[in-house]
Order: structure tokens, then sequence, then C-alpha cells
């Protein structure tokens, strides 16, 4: 999933930045009931620390890790490693990243798809299935549309054995039916044709394990929706004004 390649956030730079005071220049002292050299924690937002951090720390675990971190981000910027150009670029690449997670998120939790009783019957007797697929890569989108310096490759498997990916897309295929073009992260395209479907061999000597209706209908229900954010991020795509020499 392309969402999952954008979420590499700093979270240390970040927390130790909020906590010490770099975001909020408006620190309330009116109750100080800590301070760390020239770093003076009020009442309230020790409180307010301890509310979102306190994890299954004590109260006083707590206050001397929060005393570790400050000695420590204080000996950073006596350092002014702050200032360095390293610094910065994390600093804005966290920034970046916390957009886009928070809108990809947002965005996700705002599909809505349905799983059928049907699709998950269908997963279910592939479990039982060996299918035999040809994956068709291409270099670039113009050799997609071209059918040029196309890379066959002949899959043959258990269902259960495939990746994720292609049992999400073999499920909404029929015997001789190809996928749509996907794109690659590297460039270029992929389509896969189901070529054909048979018995597994000696499924009488195999023990038969449940099958997990609620575990399948949560794949297929993230696959979708995965599904649904790359095409929405493929129309910003389109709609967006874009220039490159």
């Amino acid at each position: 999933m392309k969402y999952i390649y954008y979420i590499a956030g700093i979270v240390i730079v970040f927390s130790a930045l909020a906590a010490y005071g770099l975001f909020d220049s408006r620190i309330e002292v009116s109750e100080p009931v800590l301070s760390v050299n020239d770093r003076i924690f009020s009442k309230a937002e020790i409180e307010k620390l301890l509310k979102h951090d306190l994890a299954d720390m004590s109260r006083d675990q707590f206050i001397d890790a929060l005393v570790e971190k400050h000695i420590l981000i204080q000996e950073a910027v006596e350092q002014k490693i702050n200032s360095e150009e390293n610094f910065r670029r994390s600093v804005e690449n966290f920034y970046e990243q916390s957009l886009i997670k928070i809108l990809l998120d947002r965005k996700l939790k705002s599909i809505v798809v349905d799983v059928t009783t049907e699709e998950v019957a269908r997963y279910e007797e592939l479990t039982k299935k060996k299918v035999k697929v040809t994956k068709m890569t291409y270099p670039s989108m113009t050799d997609l549309e071209n059918r040029t310096n196309e890379t066959i490759k002949v899959l043959e498997s258990d269902f259960l054995n495939l990746s994720d990916n292609l049992k999400f897309t073999i499920l909404s295929l029929e015997k001789g039916y190809a996928s749509s073009a996907r794109k690659l992260e590297k460039g270029g395209a992929v389509i896969y044709r189901l070529d054909d479907i048979s018995p597994l061999e000696n499924m009488a000597g195999r023990p038969e394990k449940p099958f997990d209706v609620k575990r399948v209908s949560l794949f297929m229900q993230n696959k979708k929706k995965e599904e649904r954010l790359n095409e929405w991020i493929a129309k910003l795509r389109e709609s967006a004004d874009i220039w490159r020499k």
C-alpha cells in the first residue's frame, strides 16, 4: 500500500521539540513544580504531559525521564545541533510527513466499503485451489499502451501462498481474464491474467483449518479501502498542474 510508504515520521525529534517548548513559547509558569536548568515546568504543564504521556510509568518515573530528556535537549542546543542543516531538514521532513499521515488517516476513515458473502465464499473456495497466473510487466506507461518491451512470467502456486496483493487481484478475476494495469512504484505497470484454477492435490491428507470469516472479511475490506485510496490519489494527480523538464 502506497499509504504505508509515506509514514516514516521522526517522532523523537517532534516530542523533544514540543516538550522543550520550541513549538510554543507560551509556557505557563504560575505554579512551578519542576525546573531543569533554565527550563521551568508549571503544575498545569506537568499534569498535561502526564495525561498524554504517562503510559505504564509511575509519576516519579515519568518526572525522572522528563528531566533526563531535557538535560539531553539542552546539551544538544548548547552544541547548536538545532542550527545545523540536517536538523532543520529532519524537522521539515517530519512536518510534511505528519500532514500526509493525518490527511490519509482521515481519508481512509471516510471510505466506506462493503464485503459481500459471495466475495468471502469465493475466497474460501480458492483456499482449496491451485492457480496459474501470467504476470506481464512493462517498463513504462508508453510500453504498456503499445504492448512493447513486455516481460512475461508464469506463476503456479496454491492460492494461500500468494502475496496479499495478488490474492486480492485474483479474487475479482474469472478464468482467462486479465486485471487492470497497476502502476509500479519504480515506474511502469503490471497486468495479471488468471490462466487456470485447479483443485489442490492430496487434499484428503491435509489437516483442514477452520475458515476465519471475520479475518478474511477484514482483509478484503482493507484491500478495498486501499484501492479506493490509490484511486483518490491518482485523481489528485490528474487534476494537479504539474510541469517537469
